[in-house]
């Protein structure tokens, strides 16, 4: 595999890319070579093509003792640079089954080392790592065989545990997370332009009931759902048991409710029945989790009759 490498990367970066030191480990390859940019996430992803092609084909691999001077005038021959080889030399041949006789290859090396039969019998190649180790020396650390299979079905599997938490399929959850990184951005520029306090941020009624504090508010500005919800977590963290919060801009209504879960469980009152109660009051609906829902509406215009809403549906569940 790390004749592979060496192969590929010289297709991939050109023929400056010279072996500059490897190692080959039982579970894992290192190496390195000279190049004076990283490489791009394309020309890596090629470079695993390359190499992975070549196992596909499952390509004969000869390995011959060929007189040193001999063995130096092989086409397309490749030593490491300054190191002592033995005479006869021990030259290892990929793509043919006659080396230096007409058959060609396209991988042709010096190395002493132990070899395969055929490319096949690598199994797999992953890259795991490129980085730069000194000034225009960059380094592959990569796995074959049963460790990158291994290592393949891992990722697999933190893909998929990534797909549910955010709940999408796998291939949106860049997407996914691209959207969330704009809602956390909308969220502090939104809590900065409030002076950095999310509780400052609305005004609240309180409340009480047989079964709790309740607290109806209103935003002081049209905010990001996201801070809404935090919001109302941080009146949930004060003792409310049941928060109901509202914020409107010149077009659209956003509403949100947040219901104790002991409270939600009881049946007394659920935060997604709240919103469709309140929701048609602003023109608009909603719904969502017993604990915590999600409405809107397009009557701004009506903000505060929904919180009056709001609260006589809360005194009326909870008498």
């Amino acid at each position: 595999a790390t004749h592979l490498l060496n192969w590929a990367l010289r297709k991939v970066c050109g023929k400056h890319a010279d072996q500059a030191g490897s190692v080959v480990d039982p579970d894992r390859l290192r190496f390195d070579f000279t190049h004076n940019k990283p490489l791009t996430p394309k020309q890596l992803a090629e470079v695993e093509r390359l190499v992975n092609q070549r196992i596909l084909n499952d390509e004969p691999i000869t390995a011959k003792l060929t007189p040193l001077s001999e063995a130096k005038k092989l086409p397309g021959v490749r030593a490491v640079f300054g190191e002592k080889y033995p005479d006869p030399v021990r030259v290892i041949t990929m793509g043919t089954d006659a080396p230096g006789e007409g058959g060609g290859g396209y991988s042709i090396e010096f190395c002493g080392g132990t070899h395969l039969q055929r490319t096949g019998q690598i199994g797999l190649f992953k890259i795991l790592s490129a980085e730069s180790v000194a000034k225009g020396i960059r380094r592959i650390t990569a796995v074959t065989g049963r460790c990158a299979v291994a290592w393949v079905q891992d990722a697999d599997a933190t893909l998929r545990d990534a797909s549910g938490l955010l709940k999408v399929p796998t291939g949106e959850i860049v997407e996914r997370i691209s959207s969330m990184q704009k809602e956390i951005k909308d969220i502090r520029k939104a809590a900065s332009q409030l002076g950095g306090s999310e509780s400052g941020a609305a005004s609240f009624e309180h409340f009480d009931t047989p079964a709790g504090k309740v607290s109806i508010g209103k935003c002081t500005g049209a905010l990001n759902p996201a801070l809404m919800r935090n919001i109302c977590d941080q009146q949930r963290q004060k003792g409310s048991k049941a928060i109901f919060l509202a914020a409107a801009d010149e077009s659209k209504v956003t509403l949100v409710a947040m219901v104790n879960s002991d409270l939600a469980e009881s049946g007394k009152l659920r935060a997604g029945d709240w919103v469709k109660e309140v929701a048609p009051v602003v023109g608009g609906k909603g719904g969502g989790k017993d604990t915590l829902a999600q409405g809107g509406g397009k009557q701004p215009e009506k903000l505060d009759d929904a919180l009056k809403s709001a609260a006589e549906f809360a005194r009326g569940k909870l008498a």
